[in-house]
């Protein structure tokens, strides 16, 4: 077959009719002129150099001439709509997270302890940004013994104050673990059912108790013990001062005086 020749060519409305007066006018090879037109791209012709060809996108209903103008419109970026679309979910682009983990980020956990995340474990144990994911790759020893060491300091700070928290009467006073300073010797005074006490110690030898009981019944969350013992403790006081004090005939009705006010 003998090569194509082109004749009477339109180019954005106006008739040459040869590719060569085409190509003189637009200043270009007539080889050129032909390729745009074999390739479909004679609206390109004359335009100048340009990247590549524009396409139309439909989001919701709504056709936008390419993906840029559609991402301005939407308030993405090009690539944001691109992804979308190739991902078949061009409904929602432009409206936002539409998952619980937009960042595709993967939980992570050591020693009972997890977070959503390995940077919110990072901000949670006061590691450095990428910390845990440059161990994880590079299998490094000194950072996995630096994250359990920041693990370590997590829990015994979670413990100490679930044990400060655990300081607490039931019916609302705080017991011990005050927001000061702590009395001299690194004590802390007690505080139950209205009475304070210098330290824990003070309240078990006031119980008749080991100097330990207090502490380690309010530690391992025996805390209402502690409170029945201490209202027990202020009966028996209250009933012997009403007893002498003549509140009552005998010291039974002044025990019993003291039950109602403690109540």
């Amino acid at each position: 077959m003998g090569k194509r020749l082109y004749r009477d060519i339109e180019i954005h409305g106006r008739v040459y009719p040869t590719l060569q007066a085409a190509a003189a006018h637009f200043g270009c090879t007539a080889q050129n002129i032909a390729n745009q037109i074999k390739a479909g791209r004679a609206h390109r012709i004359g335009a100048g150099r340009q990247k590549i060809e524009p396409c139309p996108v439909r989001i919701r209903g709504v056709d936008y001439a390419s993906a840029r103008e559609a991402g301005v419109a939407l308030g993405v970026t090009a690539a944001a709509v691109w992804k979308a679309l190739t991902e078949n979910r061009a409904d929602t682009v432009g409206l936002g997270p539409r998952c619980p983990n937009p960042h595709r980020s993967r939980p992570y956990s050591i020693a009972g302890l997890s977070w959503p995340s390995m940077r919110a474990a990072e901000v949670a144990l006061g590691l450095s940004d990428g910390l845990i994911g440059k161990t994880l790759r590079r299998n490094s020893r000194a950072g996995k013994e630096r994250i359990m060491s920041a693990v370590m300091r997590h829990k015994a700070a979670s413990e100490n104050r679930a044990m400060r928290a655990a300081y607490r009467d039931p019916a609302g006073d705080p017991a011990s673990v005050p927001a000061g300073p702590a009395i001299e010797g690194g004590r802390y005074a007690i505080t139950m059912c209205g009475q304070t006490w210098p330290s824990a110690a003070a309240l078990s030898q006031a119980l008749g108790l080991n100097e330990s009981y207090v502490s380690e019944a309010l530690r391992f969350g025996r805390r209402g013990l502690v409170v029945e013992k201490v209202k027990a403790l202020l009966v028996r006081e209250a009933g012997e001062t009403s007893s002498q004090g003549g509140r009552g005939s005998t010291r039974a009705e002044g025990a019993e005086w003291a039950r109602d006010r403690a109540a």
